[in-house]
């Protein structure tokens, strides 16, 4: 039996609460989006404090590598650079784990990390990181350019002491309360390299061959003269998304407010403008953004989450294996001893000796044989029955 491609196909099940996870989708969706003018306006204010101490005494302080590893290379494929960036040679798969230390402990005190990511010529001709190449297509007359994967991470872990490590100490991590970037594409926002389950991850905008940062602010700031030593692990491709994992990047330690912010472009804009002045599309944009953004609303926009999931898992189609028979299928034998290099007598496919065979013209295929378990007439099918039924009457069937 060989597989053929995946098809696209909806659930076989008959379910009778479909339209109960609709119109319960709706009461969530009527709750998440409903006004909450007073809330709404004090969320606005903590934007606003936010985005006006941004960048308030931003300082960067490079961190010294003392080591740089990943489980999936040779040690001399990740290189520590002169200029104290870290550069590895080939592509990776799973993470890069680098031990530091600051440089000067009489700063102030330590408010997050910063990654920042430069292209490299010896990086996929001049990109942030190594990805699998895509297939060149034609059209028309003209042969579209190879696509290459972005740079993308899944996850940062980041753990802070008073000595080195090089790996991530569990019993002191860096609790992190937000991310921010250069850039974020819309189906992988910098958010979710702050999600533990890996389920997704952060990738910028752009081409792959402009210099990028990822900003993790800390919950609380760091004692540097406390916590002179960081061990920052970087995840990538940890669950098969097209992603390039990066090749060339360095590490700071930061002080004061982060000059990023989560917020885009476009609700700073209408954040400018009073409420009573806005727009009707501008005041549905701002209501929809609090709604899908306030931490207080976390647990509807799970539960909306969890309820499309379940209603799509009823409604959508799905992707599913397809098997066939192979025109000339493989030759199947005793293999002696169970050796699979000690082939014995071939063999043929059938049911055993003892019981029936199959019925006249059927095919000698796993269906022929499902009808044929399920036959009336077939005797193991009462065997069965009496030997459960006794099992019921006595404790243990006839056959045990």
């Amino acid at each position: 039996m060989n597989a053929l491609p995946v098809i696209k196909a909806k659930t076989a099940i008959a379910h009778k609460d479909i339209e109960a996870i609709a119109d319960k989708i709706a009461s969530v969706k009527r709750a998440l989006y409903s006004e909450r003018p007073k809330m709404q306006a004090a969320w606005e204010r903590r934007q606003r404090a936010a985005l006006s101490v941004r960048g308030a005494d931003l300082q960067l302080h490079p961190l010294r590598a003392l080591s740089a590893k990943t489980p999936n290379l040779d040690p001399t494929q990740i290189k520590i650079l002169e200029d104290g960036s870290i550069f590895a040679s080939k592509y990776f798969s799973q993470a890069y784990t680098i031990s530091t230390r600051l440089a000067d402990t009489s700063i102030a005190e330590v408010t997050g990390i910063r990654i920042e990511f430069y292209p490299h010529p010896d990086v996929d001709g001049g990109m942030l990181g190594y990805g699998k190449k895509g297939k060149k297509e034609n059209k028309g007359k003209k042969e579209r350019e190879e696509k290459k994967e972005p740079l993308g991470l899944n996850a940062v872990s980041i753990s802070a002491g008073k000595l080195p490590s090089d790996e991530i100490d569990l019993y002191q991590l860096v609790p992190v309360s937000r991310a921010t970037a250069t850039s974020a594409r819309p189906d992988y926002p910098v958010r979710n390299v702050l999600d533990p389950r890996l389920l997704s991850g952060w990738s910028p905008r752009g081409g792959g061959k402009h210099a990028q940062h990822l900003t993790l602010i800390f919950e609380t700031p760091a004692d540097p003269v406390e916590f002179p030593f960081f061990t920052i692990m970087l995840t990538a491709n940890i669950r098969g998304q097209e992603l390039a994992s990066p090749g060339h990047f360095r590490l700071f330690a930061i002080t004061g407010a982060d000059d990023g912010t989560e917020l885009p472009k476009g609700i700073q804009r209408i954040l400018e403008i009073a409420g009573a002045e806005r727009s009707r599309p501008e005041a549905r944009r701002m209501r929809s953004y609090h709604a899908r953004n306030n931490p207080r609303f976390t647990r509807l926009r799970e539960e909306l989450g969890s309820l499309e999931q379940r209603h799509a898992e009823m409604t959508q189609p799905f992707s599913t294996l397809v098997m066939n028979t192979a025109e000339k299928p493989r030759k199947t034998y005793v293999l002696e001893r169970g050796s699979y290099d000690h082939p014995g007598k071939e063999v043929q496919p059938g049911t055993p000796a003892f019981l029936p065979p199959l019925p006249e013209g059927a095919p000698n295929n796993r269906l022929a044989l499902a009808d044929w378990l399920i036959d009336p007439k077939h005797p193991l099918t009462g065997r069965v029955a009496v030997n459960r039924m006794w099992q019921l009457l006595f404790g243990t069937g006839i056959v045990a």
